[in-house]
């Protein structure tokens, strides 16, 4: 599968620290990063990435959008690049209804509204 991780920040760093080898990743993300560093359960990870330019033709088959709500505006001109009628997508932010702003850019179907309760700081 072609997955993308859109957002390197807390929850993204977290998603994305337990992806399995399997599958192919592209991580987005709007300040350089080369690699993600998560302590958790007292088990320090590291995982070096690239970030992807954002353009039209990854066809994903699935994007994890992990931005806070302030960002979301911003992030509106890749979402049209990114998502395709086939690419399905996890949405995991604060707030409800979190598919709403997404429907012009695919069915109500290929959204997974998520929800998260993992408390995070920055450890540096």
């Amino acid at each position: 599968m072609t997955i993308g991780i859109f957002g390197i920040g807390a929850i993204g760093s977290i998603i994305s620290i337990h992806l399995n080898g399997k599958d192919d990743y592209f991580f987005f993300n709007r300040s350089e990063r080369k690699s993600i560093e998560v302590l958790f359960e007292k088990e320090y990870k590291q995982r070096e990435i690239e970030l992807s330019e954002v353009k039209a033709n990854y066809a994903l088959d699935w994007l994890i959008v992990c931005i806070k709500e302030y960002h979301f505006k911003e992030a509106v001109k890749d979402f049209e690049k990114l998502i395709n009628s086939n690419t399905k997508l996890a949405v995991i932010r604060n707030g409800i209804d979190l598919k709403e702003p997404l429907l012009k850019y695919t069915d109500a179907s290929q959204i997974l509204e998520c929800m998260i309760d993992c408390p995070v700081q920055k450890n540096k």
